[in-house]
């Protein structure tokens, strides 16, 4: 991660790990991040005390960016030729941090540019743009739960796991088998199950230990070819199965290898991406 090196109040954003300070910006102000709101369905009900309210996801936050220059904007095309950078450092972004709150980022979905951005900073030194963001923020995880009991590598274990996060989260698996896959399933507290069969493609499998990643949020399969190095997708499943969420609070995991002809995992671990 390229992280600035401020030593001053400056709150810097870094995005896909390059910091606002290259640019010579910074934010005017922290942005205050708004509560998620949560989509309700009301079903008012003739005769009936009160509504029925259902529950469903979240909405996107919206957070305004507003950015003030370093240093004096004495030049108009100095900045004029920079700017389709920062344009471009902003618009392709994926993963935004601040540097006063390490190790929590937010996902990207959009930017947006009002039409005088560009003459905004020449005049006054500032300009604003508006983040489109994935509802709560990201906890980073650099260390996952190695689920493996004990070091034991069996066909087929259960253990259980705490997820933090204040709602359910799309973990990241990733493990690494014999070749052929695994099955792998999350299990709530209430007993509701859900089963994802990693299953590559019938032909043209590899051979060998195989490290697999199974992205529950982006719902994506891929395996790290043995020879090559190169990731290769596979995003059929099974009929029934459903990429896991792992709930708020403790959950049962299972790995069944049996299936596959008694696979046995020599890593598998667990990125919880809880939120916050």
């Amino acid at each position: 991660m390229f992280y600035s090196n401020t030593i001053d109040d400056r709150i810097s954003v870094i995005i896909d790990g390059f910091p606002s300070d290259y640019w010579h910006i910074c934010l005017t102000e922290r942005p205050s991040i708004p509560t998620p709101e949560r989509q309700v369905q009301v079903d008012e009900i003739l005769g009936k005390m009160g509504s029925f309210y259902t529950k469903f996801g979240y909405n996107d936050m919206t957070v305004d960016l507003t950015f003030n220059f370093l240093e004096d904007v004495i030049d108009y095309k100095s900045w004029k030729s920079q700017f389709p950078h920062v344009r471009k450092w902003l618009s392709d972004g994926h993963r935004l941090e601040f540097s006063d709150d390490k190790g929590v980022y937010y996902i990207m979905h959009n930017v947006l540019f009002g039409k005088d951005v560009l003459n905004d900073m020449i005049e006054y030194g500032e300009f604003t743009v508006t983040a489109i963001l994935a509802p709560f923020a990201r906890v980073q995880e650099d260390e996952p739960i190695d689920l493996l009991p004990n070091g034991e590598i069996p066909t087929y274990f259960q253990t259980k796991v705490f997820n933090a996060s204040i709602e359910n989260s799309y973990p990241i698996i990733k493990a690494i088998t014999a070749n052929r896959g695994f099955v792998f399933a999350i299990t709530d507290s209430e007993g509701v199950e859900t089963v994802l069969a990693v299953y590559p493609p019938s032909t043209g499998y590899p051979t060998g230990q195989v490290e697999y990643t199974v992205d529950c949020e982006r719902k994506l399969m891929y395996y790290k070819h043995p020879v090559t190095g190169a990731l290769v997708y596979f995003g059929d499943i099974e009929d029934g199965d459903e990429f896991p969420i792992l709930p708020s609070g403790e959950s049962l995991i299972t790995f069944n290898g049996n299936n596959s002809g008694n696979i046995k995992p020599v890593k598998l671990d667990l990125y919880r991406n809880m939120l916050r």
